[in-house]
């Protein structure tokens, strides 16, 4: 009862102050947290009220401020970005007119070619029809000005401005001396009573002499900035609902409520001249004007029907343009807004009460709950406290701890249990005790006897019966065996009983068993006195270890030692042989005194000393070494090549060494290797690809061709399957593997690939190796790219041949309609002219003029037209005849010729190209010819030198269209000049350039860069043997990668003989 009595007290007494405690710190944290959100709630209204409109004004400001900084920058910026902007229409301009002079000239007159040139200029207008181009010629006149076309015609050489320069002669002079350059004056300008203030960018047309220029009034810009800011204001808008609005100070609204009329009187409710207020701001650097914004009637003045809004407005000025802008604020807004929130905030608050106080009083159940479960655990666990103290009184037992809920019941159980163990240990030790002491002395693999002071045996264990060949009897007295006197046993225990430790090695004893056949034993034996607590000797004890085992091991070693073939030694870390076998001074020839005696490294020879050295610090730091090599001296002065295997005893300081002599190996190696070097130096010298394979198409072999070949190392060919390495099809693979497996020849003749853009003609062999024990075979890759090549040149001339003779048949048969119309155009002429008497009659009859007539076709520009039909037909002629000069190469003859005229002719060629026409854009492109005038006429085949340029030409077309730069104007360039003995001529473009792989070949035969079937490859081949072979020139190639291509070509000034030379294609 009394146990029951007081775990129901703990417990109960445990339950209520949890419960009490629990509820207490409940309510207290409610409380607070109620109180805390009341206090931040009350602190967060007062702040929004506070901050909230500061914000909105501050944002206002901060948007003020930055749209002044922009305007800023456009007014500080503009007069750089108007540059820009007129130097690059100019340029335009420019690059338009040389590129239609280029077209045009020699094929029109010049007068034709200004004037299309002047009509295209004054049909180009930018800034949305704002923009023109003026043209000056060389002499003052004015030949194009939109804006003033009374002045077309004029000489303005005079023409000042009202500041007294003279434009036109300073427009010349800049474009002179400059070749382009802007000029700041005044000029008149339509819509404006006087001449205002103009920039002009101005640029030579060399051709002609002309300027080109284009220029833009300085107000017009400033206009367009602010233009440009209105649509920056207009779109946009800050906070909640602010909005930017703007004026000028006279009060004429730009932007906003009002736009467009003049609002400085407009007045708000309150009697605030709105308006004025904000200007005043303005004018003083930047403010706020509170105010109520009315709506506005027709005139531009308030209207107050509606209520008007309450607003805040920040306003800062533009004094360069006497405007103001403004932020506006809708404060009615603003406030609406606050409420809006602060209603927000009083749910939110009202929300989070009832919330927490579900959450006090959940907290308060569990309280009681989790007071309830820990109060029955506790009477548990003092429960099993009872019930193990009662079972201990009568026998061994533990108490459960793992059956324990908590730490401190834990530690008390495991406090009991250590003290019935303690008790049952007490016990037990004196029980285990003998135990032990018999299972040690008998287990023990040393002979131990342990003896009295008078000498008398107490105890053996089995040991000493397998020692000494049988037990002791009873009574034995060591002291009185004359055997172990005579073994000087006794004398040792003698000794120990006095208090001396004895030590007796190397007892020589026949034990009964082995007495017939005389085996000797060996003891080592150990004899050391037992004391007491009192330090009295009461016993001694006699230890003997059977030793004839190690005596034997030690024995057979150094019959090893001294019979090894291999050299064997013990050196100390120092340098010293301490120890030699026989095989020393066999190998060598010195004598063992004389190798010990020496430090080894002088027998070492010196390109290994360093090696050595190195070898000896690893040993000497506790490692071991395998398989270092050196060369040792012979006492004949010859060296022999030893390998080692050594091992440290870090202990004695010794290292034990293995050596043997690989003189013969290592001369057998080189023997080897140079065999190898050899056959591997035959295996890479052929021109083939010789790849070794086994049974299972793994490459074994790859020489030095193969790698060439696929750009792969032998490291990383061998091994792997051969369909990996090489460039194989499923046929190829699929022939290679019958063959490896069948174990006969097979051969794929003119098997054809593809390797970076170029088709490959092969011839793949494979020979199966009959011996070889891994069943592989060896296969040839034989490239027969040229040799098919060659053919296919052949057939390719024969075509070549025909679609010549096919270019002159055309040729012959454009010409019979191009002879009737040049000959029709001349007849039109002809029946027009009033020259004739029988064109005016025939006039007059049918009741017309003539002249009349001819005023007509002037007007419609009929007249014009036909001389266009004439230039053109006879530039068509022109490339007929060249076509038909170019199609009779076989039949031309080397003569002095004037290279200039050939470049031209070969361009004109070239812009009437049918493939260049048809695939290629070339309006983009610019030629441009640089030509020494003082070149004498050159001795050459004109055709060949045509045929040369033209495909230059078109190869640097099709390399400018293919590979067009967005920021580059695509750029041909011809130069001719001269050295004293060579005429040169260049051709270079700005296209991608070549890398060095690829300008290396460029004069290979069927080596294209273009896609398969879009060239033949031969282009380049025969330019190059044209000017090398049959002009006795130089072609050269030079080119980088983004840098552009050059062809440079080098013909003689002269043959030494005037007669002609044939040649032929």
């Amino acid at each position: 009862m009394r146990q029951k009595r007081t775990t129901t007290t703990l417990s109960a007494t445990f339950l209520k102050g949890m419960l009490a405690l629990s509820c207490t710190s409940i309510v207290l944290l409610g409380a607070l947290w109620i109180n805390s959100t009341r206090l931040q709630f009350l602190q967060e209204t007062t702040k929004l009220n506070d901050n909230f409109r500061q914000r909105q004004e501050e944002a206002a400001r901060r948007e003020i401020e930055n749209m002044l900084s922009f305007v800023h920058y456009l007014r500080t910026s503009s007069r750089d970005r108007l540059k820009q902007n007129l130097r690059t229409q100019v340029d335009a301009a420019h690059a338009m007119a040389l590129e239609l002079h280029d077209a045009l000239v020699g094929h029109l007159p010049g007068e034709t070619i200004k004037d299309s040139i002047v009509h295209a200029l004054a049909a180009s207008r930018y800034n949305e029809g704002r923009g023109y181009y003026f043209v000056i010629s060389g002499d003052g006149t004015m030949l194009l000005n939109p804006a003033t076309p009374g002045l077309v015609g004029q000489r303005q050489m005079s023409a000042r401005d009202p500041e007294g320069h003279f434009v036109i002669e300073d427009i010349l002079t800049v474009a002179r001396e400059r070749q382009a350059g802007f000029y700041e004056y005044k000029w008149p300008k339509p819509d404006a009573p006087e001449p205002q203030r103009k920039l002009s960018f101005v640029r030579l047309f060399e051709p002609y002499g002309w300027v080109i220029g284009t220029g833009e009034y300085l107000d017009d810009t400033e206009s367009d900035i602010q233009h440009e800011v209105l649509r920056m204001l207009a779109g946009r808008a800050f906070g909640h609902s602010g909005y930017l609005f703007a004026g000028t100070w006279d009060g004429q609204a730009l932007l906003g409520p009002g736009r467009g009329r003049n609002i400085l009187d407009l007045t708000d409710p309150n009697g605030v001249k709105v308006t004025q207020e904000l200007i005043a701001a303005a004018r003083s650097g930047g403010g706020f004007v509170e105010h109520s914004l009315p709506s506005l009637d027709d005139t531009g003045h308030a209207a107050f029907a509606q209520k008007p809004q309450h607003c805040v407005s920040y306003a800062a000025g533009i004094p360069e343009w006497q405007w103001f802008i403004a932020a506006n604020i809708d404060l009615d807004a603003v406030n609406v807004l606050l409420d809006q929130r602060r209603t927000q905030q009083v749910r939110d608050i009202q929300t989070r009460t009832a919330l927490v106080g579900c959450v006090l009083l959940i907290l308060v159940g569990a309280a009681y709950a989790l007071s309830r479960r820990l109060s029955a655990r506790i009477r548990a666990n003092l429960d099993s406290f009872s019930e193990f103290f009662q079972t201990a009184a009568e026998e061994h037992t533990h108490i459960d701890s793992s059956a324990l809920t908590y730490d401190d019941f834990t530690h008390l159980a495991h406090a009991a249990n250590r003290m019935i163990d303690a008790r049952l240990r007490a016990v037990m030790d004196l029980r285990a005790s003998e135990e032990r002491f018999t299972l040690l002395i008998e287990q023990s693999p040393f002979a131990i006897e342990i003896y009295n002071t008078d000498g008398t045996l107490i105890r053996a264990n089995r040991a000493c019966t397998r020692l000494w060949g049988s037990a002791h009897p009873d009574g034995y007295n060591i002291l009185a065996d004359p055997i172990a006197v005579k073994l000087g046993i006794a004398e040792a225990l003698r000794r120990a009983l006095s208090g001396e430790t004895v030590i007796v090695s190397g007892i020589e004893y026949i034990p009964a068993r082995f007495e017939r056949s005389g085996r000797t034993r060996y003891i080592h034996t150990r004899a050391y006195p037992l004391r007491g607590e009192d330090n009295t000797i009461h016993f001694a004890t006699l230890m003997h270890e059977d030793i004839t085992s190690r005596r034997e091991a030690e024995r057979d070693r150094d019959r090893i030692f001294e019979t090894s073939v291999d050299m064997l030694s013990i050196s100390d870390t120092e340098g010293h042989f301490r120890r030699l076998n026989p095989a020393w001074q066999q190998t060598l020839g010195w004598s063992e005194q004389e190798i010990m005696t020496t430090p080894f490294l002088e027998f070492v020879h010196p390109d290994d000393h360093e090696a050595t050295l190195a070898a000896l610090q690893t040993l000497a730091r506790g490692e071991p070494l395998t398989g270092f090599e050196n060369r040792y001296r012979r006492k004949d002065g010859t060296y022999r090549w030893i390998a080692w295997n050594s091992h440290p005893d870090p202990e004695r300081q010794e290292i034990y060494g293995v050596a043997r002599d690989i003189t013969a190996q290592k001369n057998a190696e080189a023997e080897a290797l140079r065999l190898r070097l050899l056959l591997g130096s035959i295996v890479n010298s052929m021109p083939s690809v010789l790849v070794g394979v086994d049974r299972d198409c793994r490459v074994t072999q790859w020489n030095s061709h193969a790698t060439e070949t696929t750009g792969i190392s032998s490291e990383h060919a061998l091994g792997h399957p051969m369909e990996e390495v090489l460039p194989l099809t499923e046929s190829d693979l699929a022939t290679i593997r019958e063959a490896v497996a069948e174990q006969r020849p097979r051969e794929i003749p003119r098997r054809q690939r593809y390797h970076g853009g170029q088709r490959i003609w092969e011839n793949i062999t494979i020979y199966p190796l009959e011996d070889d024990p891994t069943g592989g075979a060896v296969i040839r890759l034989d490239d027969v790219t040229e040799r098919t090549r060659m053919e296919s040149m052949m057939i390719q001339s024969e075509k070549m041949m025909s679609i010549g003779g096919l270019a002159a048949g055309m040729a012959h048969e454009i010409n019979n309609p191009l002879g009737g119309i040049l000959h029709g155009v001349q007849n039109i002429a002809r029946r027009l002219s009033p020259d004739i008497a029988t064109n005016v009659e025939t006039a007059r009859r049918i009741g017309c003029e003539l002249e009349l007539i001819r005023d007509y076709l002037d007007r419609r520009k009929i007249m014009r037209m036909l001389d266009g039909i004439r230039s053109s037909g006879e530039r068509a002629a022109r490339i007929v005849a060249s076509l038909l000069d170019f199609s009779r190469s076989s039949e031309s003859r080397m003569a002095p010729h004037q290279l200039a005229d050939i470049i031209d002719e070969t361009l004109t060629l070239a812009t009437t190209d049918f493939d260049i026409k048809t695939q290629i854009d070339t309006r983009g492109i610019t030629i441009e010819r640089v030509i020494d005038d003082k070149l004498p006429p050159v001795p050459c085949t004109r055709t060949e030198i045509q045929q040369v340029l033209l495909n230059l030409v078109r190869n640097a077309v099709q390399a400018l269209h293919d590979h067009r730069a967005p920021d580059t104007i695509p750029t041909i360039t011809l130069r001719l000049s001269k050295t004293q003995t060579h005429a040169v001529i260049e051709i270079e473009d700005n296209g991608p350039g070549l890398p060095q792989h690829i300008r290396d070949r460029v004069f290979e035969p069927f080596f294209t860069t273009r896609d398969p079937g879009a060239g033949t490859g031969l282009g380049l081949t025969v330019s190059y043997f044209i000017i090398t072979q049959n002009h006795s020139g130089e072609f050269e190639a030079h080119s980088e990668p983004g840098k552009g291509t050059l062809f440079v070509i080098r013909l003689p000034l002269s043959r030494g003989q005037e007669q002609e030379t044939a040649h032929s294609d």
